[in-house]
């Protein structure tokens, strides 16, 4: 699914942002510096993505992916929060 392969990178670069925030990893040379609303922005796609496959057929019909699903919903949403708690936490 085209979804879970841009979740997968959005999580990676969420990750890297978070590191350089974080001063644990250098900023790339001659790339813009990273905000903490870049973050904010990556967990807002990964959280809209995971409702997009919420939405896709057949995901109704299976309760055990579909209450995983919503975990994961749940979770990106906490993590979308300008607060610096949920990065905190991770």
């Amino acid at each position: 699914m085209r979804q879970l392969k841009v979740i997968e990178r959005n999580i990676l670069l969420a990750d890297t942002a978070k590191k350089v925030l974080e001063g644990s990893t250098k900023q790339a040379p001659n790339s813009k510096p990273t905000k903490p609303e870049d973050l904010v922005r990556l967990y807002e796609n990964i959280y809209q993505n995971w409702l997009e496959i919420r939405e896709l057929p057949g995901m109704a019909e299976n309760a055990k992916y579909s209450q995983e699903i919503d975990t994961k919903i749940s979770v990106s949403k906490a993590f979308r929060s300008p607060s610096p708690l949920p990065m905190l936490v991770a």
